[in-house]
């Protein structure tokens, strides 16, 4: 009863009140709100206030509360990772049901880094009048606080003195921040500069800096400012920003003067000083020398006393000339740079030989000379790169590889349209030349002529066939080589795919090639020559294997089945010529050096000696008297020339119409008889080539440049095109060194801080961290045009040459250069290329050529991808192909070739999509040691590492790899053969290396020991090693090591900078000297001769006289 009567009172007062509707049943604890927090989990940045909520499920009836705190977790508010919370939370009657928020949450910044994913609780509790949900406990959690930034400032020092580096962070991290900086030398050489530094560095836990030193070195030698850049690689708990490594600029405290850097390429040198003025040298071909110049021989105070040149024509001067009995033919150079690599003919016309579309002679009248002599027309495309002759043919080269010929009608045109007419005779016909098809991808790089036959060595675009020979027309005697007697060029499936490689033996390609009546000759990869074609009986022995049998008109007789033709001893071939019945060459055994032998019919003295019997190996040698070593020798019809190491041109055999050039009708014995006179002092060093039937008749030269102490270059020899951009050649007579030789102009008040040398163009870094390129265009010089030869002439002064446009506010810090196109590094350690496309140089994943265009250039030039997050610290040429040595210490290489340099096979990389980037691998250099400095050569590269040694990788010919066994077979082309795999290189019993040596067209490279010495291996035929005699080095046993002999460069001399060509090699000595050796037919040495030097007793030591540079 009691309850009931309360119960009624309860619905009286309930109903009394607007406030409060609650059922019967309203005082359960299971009618109690619910409380339950938003969400269990939550993320949050430092400094950040939690969102969290909670819900109250419905309407409060009697006050509900309930405590709210704070619980550590990972993170703590000890650490300053949040503020503590402690405190209750009070719901009055009659709050509605709905989300509320929970007291303050608030997360702290702690100003340290480097911490990981923490955590914390929010938890309620201790509810009063209300019952707990599903979530009473959220984790919040404090996301990772990030890295710090890791920083090391530039900073410079004075040469001697220690370097102390600072590396700094931008915040505080609660961990150690650890990373391995290592040294990598631009203008500085490990060694010579600095020595090297790599270690690991640690910055303490809760520290914002630590110091470390880098070691520079003294070397006495007034010079320019040098850069080390500081790599980074293996950071841990920091980031670091890549667009810029620390570079270390060590200033120089030396007075005086000479040269500080060298830089040579083929036949030319410069030489850079250290205010920055350059000065260049040898020959000018294509403008290198930068002086706007012309050629020395092409007036008559060059030529002799009275044998005036030809006259061409107006600024025209000769690069290469070919001559048959009737009629001659040459590639001109014209110093306005309208008519550069067109083709002038003169002589019989008939059959259309002159392709001057009429049968007269030209050149037997005056008004048929100089301008009035007509360029051949060749077609849309009408420069040409090298050009043939035979008796009644003319074949050239276009710029583009392609091969168009001209002349009497036959195989020898190779048209294949199985008309046999002449073309070149009547109007119009020189527009119908149409290209020779010699099969998919392929060019010609050169091209030979014989009596009825031509040659070509080929350029394969997919690199398969590169240095292969076909040949095409006559083939009665098997003189096209391809195992029959049938003609090739007439019929509709004779050429392309159908026309045959000549297969000279397993592995073996061509350098060059000699034609004659019937027969060809070749000079292979080795240095060794083959002959096949006519023999006639055992009194001709034509092709020089004592035989009166033919080669190569039936099955089985090429190829391997082919022998080599034997000179001697370890023989050598350096130079081969062929004539209408007999060859001669340039050979050197064991037992002489640069002799000429001749094989063949000799009915007219034109071997030396009447008969020849045995083996080539019992040949007579030619007996030219006291000056008996020759550079080049040319076979005629009826006589033989040889052009002596002093530059004397000897002849003999018959002598009509005074081809002896000594008034006689005979010449049977050189060694007693006058040299031709060309004049007082005249030197001749190249013949023009014939077409297996004519006599010898003109001459060609090249050059060489250096670079200065003060930045200046200074360029000598020939100076064809322009190479050596000075008023003549310098460096090859006595008033052209010294104060004669002018600088490079580089612009008003710019000066060069570095150089690159390629093949036919120089690029230079500028005092302004810009880049100026000139000589051969092509893309190559980024000019944004093609054609104009930079440097030379009237066409493009170097005043008129730009600096080139790399993009807004682009500088650069490092610039290399290949055969084929130009790198540039830049201050944000990127890399911007330019060249040509079928090489891959630009790595751009395209064929096309870049940087002939203006829309190529500027903003548009992409940077290269060298992989996610990968930059370059500097750049090394080789070749035609392009290496970096990047920010983790890894290399990797793109361009022509690029995969025999250690990639694994012979690829070409960068003219495809998807092979550069990520797909572009490092190179396995091996786990044992890092790599410290990287120089490349001629399709080989060598490193230096961080334990002193050295490893070599590529091509193997001449043995540049320095493998102590004399292997000459390449690695890197291969699978197995890099990593530890490639071993190191032996440079005697206790010696290492300080610092390595080599250039992008060089065969053979060079090494500072750790006692100051200098040594060098792989090529010498020319005495570039310098170790007096012409005996390549590592391409045999017992010649590296302690086998390997000191460059002798003077009593107490050393080296503190070089490079080196394929022929020469010239360094930087301690005292500012520069002095050079190997090759010097075009002045490339600065001696003001041609004579070569490096190669014979006594040439080297202090018997090497300094290129003068007047510095």
């Amino acid at each position: 009863m009691f309850k009931q009567i309360f119960f009624i009172l309860y619905l009286f007062l309930v109903s009394c009140t607007s406030e409060v509707n609650v059922d019967l049943y309203s005082l359960s604890r299971e009618d109690w709100p619910v409380i339950t927090l938003s969400a269990a989990s939550e993320s949050l940045s430092e400094g950040e206030t939690s969102t969290i909520s909670y819900t109250i499920s419905k309407k409060v009836l009697n006050e509900v509360s309930f405590k709210v705190q704070t619980k550590d977790g990972t993170a703590t508010s000890d650490a300053q990772n949040f503020v503590p919370v402690n405190q209750r939370v009070v719901i009055p009657a009659g709050t509605p049901a709905g989300s509320y928020a929970l007291p303050n949450i608030q997360t702290l910044d702690n100003d340290i880094v480097c911490e990981s994913t923490r955590n914390f609780r929010v938890e309620i509790s201790e509810l009063k009048n209300a019952v707990m949900g599903s979530i009473s406990s959220a984790v919040i959690n404090l996301e990772a606080q990030g890295l710090p930034t890791l920083s090391i400032a530039d900073t410079s020092v004075s040469e001697g003195m220690t370097a102390t580096i600072t590396a700094s962070l931008d915040r505080k991290c609660r961990n150690i921040v650890s990373f391995n900086p290592f040294t990598v030398g631009l203008e500085a050489k490990h060694g010579m500069d600095y020595e090297h530094f790599e270690s690991l560095i640690q910055i303490p836990a809760l520290t914002t800096s630590v110091t470390f030193n880098i070691v520079t070195l003294d070397d006495s030698l007034d010079e320019l400012e040098e850069t080390i850049i500081l790599g980074i690689k293996n950071i841990n708990n920091a980031n670091y920003n890549k667009d810029h490594f620390a570079r270390i600029t060590i200033n120089d405290n030396d007075v005086g003067g000479g040269a500080v850097k060298v830089a040579v390429n083929n036949g030319f040198s410069c030489a850079l000083s250290a205010a920055g003025a350059l000065k260049c040298w040898g020959r000018d071909r294509r403008g290198v020398l930068g002086q706007n110049g012309h050629h020395i021989g092409d007036d008559v105070l060059e030529m002799g006393d009275n044998l005036l040149p030809i006259d061409l024509g107006t600024g025209l001067t000769v690069k290469k000339g070919v001559r048959s009995l009737r009629s001659s033919c040459v590639i001109v150079d014209d110093i306005a740079d309208i008519h550069d690599d067109k083709v002038k003919c003169w002589g019989n016309g008939g059959s259309g030989r002159l392709g001057s579309e009429n049968e007269d002679i030209l050149g037997d009248s005056i008004d048929e000379l100089g301008d009035n002599l007509p360029f051949v027309n060749i077609g849309a495309i009408d420069t040409v790169t090298d050009i043939a002759a035979t008796s009644g043919q003319v074949c050239v080269i276009l710029t583009d590889g392609d091969v168009k010929c001209w002349g009497n009608g036959g195989a020898a045109l190779g048209r294949a349209d199985d008309i046999d007419e002449n073309y070149g005779d009547e109007p119009g016909e020189m527009d119908l030349l149409t290209s020779l098809d010699f099969g998919p991808n392929l060019s010609a790089k050169s091209i030979y002529g014989g009596s009825g036959h031509f040659c070509v060595i080929l350029d394969d675009v997919l690199n398969t066939y590169d240095n292969y020979v076909k040949c095409w027309g006559e083939n009665s005697n098997g003189q096209l080589g391809i195992g029959t007697t049938t003609a090739m060029g007439l019929d509709s499936s004779s050429m392309g795919s159908n026309l045959p490689f000549v297969d000279l033996g397993s592995g073996r390609t061509a350098k060059l090639m000699s034609l004659g009546n019937n027969f060809s000759c070749v000079l292979l990869d080795n240095d060794k020559v083959k002959c096949w074609g006519m023999n006639g009986s055992s009194s001709y022995n034509r092709l020089g294997y004592l035989t009166d049998e033919q080669r190569g008109d039936e099955p089985g007789e090429m190829g391997d089945n082919l022998p080599y033709i034997d000179f001697g001893p370890n023989y050598v071939v350096k130079d081969i010529s062929s004539g209408y019945n007999s060859s001669c060459a340039v050979v050197s055994t064991d037992n002489v050096t640069d002799a000429v032998k001749c094989w063949g019919w000799s009915g007219y003295s034109q071997r030396d000696t009447s008969n020849n019997p045995g083996a080539g190996s019992s040949w007579d040698i030619v007996d030219f008297g006291v000056d008996d070593r020759a550079i080049a020798v040319n076979s005629g019809l009826s006589q033989n020339c040889a052009i002596l190491i002093n530059n004397e041109v000897k002849c003999w055999g018959k002598g009509r119409f005074g081809i002896s050039g000594i008034g006689a009708s005979y010449s049977s014995n050189p060694s007693v008889d006058d040299s031709v006179d060309l004049g007082t002092g005249a030197m001749a060093t190249a013949f023009f080539k014939g077409g297996g039937s004519g006599d010898a008749g003109g001459v060609l030269s090249p050059a060489n440049c250096v670079l200065l102490s003060d930045g200046s270059v200074k360029c000598w020899g020939q100076n064809m095109s322009g190479r050596l951009l000075n008023p003549k050649n310098m460096g090859d007579q006595a008033m052209e060194m010294g104060s004669n030789l002018p600088e490079s102009f580089l612009g008003a008040g710019r000066t060069a801080k570095d150089i690159s040398a390629g093949d036919r163009h120089v690029c230079a870094l500028l005092d302004n961290n810009k880049a100026k390129c000139w000589g051969r265009n092509g893309s190559k010089l980024g000019q944004g045009q093609r054609g104009i030869l930079v440097g030379y002439g009237d066409g493009r002064l170097m005043s008129d040459l730009n600096e080139i446009d790399l993009g807004t506010n682009i500088e650069v810090i490092d610039v290399e250069v290949s055969s084929s196109g130009s790198c540039f590094l830049t201050t944000s350690f990127d890399v911007k290329c330019v060249g040509l496309g079928y090489t891959g140089i630009h790595g751009a994943g395209t064929g096309s050529s870049i940087g002939d265009d203006t829309s190529e250039m500027g903003d548009n030039l992409i940077n290269i991808d060298l992989g996610t997050g990968r930059k370059a610290l500097k750049l090394v040429g080789a070749a035609s192909a392009m290496c970096a040595l990047l920010d983790d210490a890894s290399v990797k290489c793109w361009g022509a070739s690029a995969g025999s340099l250690g990639g694994g096979a012979n690829a070409t990389i960068g003219t495809s999509p998807n092979q550069m980037g990520d797909n572009l691998l490092a190179l396995n250099l091996g786990s044992t040691a890092e790599i410290v400095d990287l120089v490349g050569g001629q399709h080989f590269l060598c490193g230096l590492f961080s334990n002193d040694r050295v490893k070599c990788w590529g091509n193997a010919d001449y043995g540049q790899l320095g493998d102590s066994a004399g292997s000459t077979t390449n690695k890197g082309d291969n699978p197995g053969e890099m990593g530890d795999n490639l071993s190191y290189l032996d440079f005697g019993v206790g010696r290492t290396a300080k610092s390595i040596w080599s250039s992008v067209w060089a065969d053979h490279a060079c090494a500072t020991l750790d006692n100051d010495t200098l040594k060098c291996w792989g090529r010498n035929d020319l005495g570039q090693l310098g170790l007096e005699d012409l005996q390549h080095r590592g391409d045999d046993a017992d010649e590296m090591g302690d086998f390997l002999n000191v460059v002798d460069l003077g009593a107490g001399r050393k080296v503190v900078h070089m490079s080196m060509s394929d022929t020469h090699t010239c360094a930087v000595l301690d005292n500012g000297e520069v002095k050079c050796w190997g090759d010097n037919i075009f002045g490339q040495l600065g001696l003001e001769d041609i004579v070569g030097r490096g190669g014979n007793t006594n040439d080297m030591g202090d018997n090497l006289s300094p290129v003068d540079l007047n510095f």
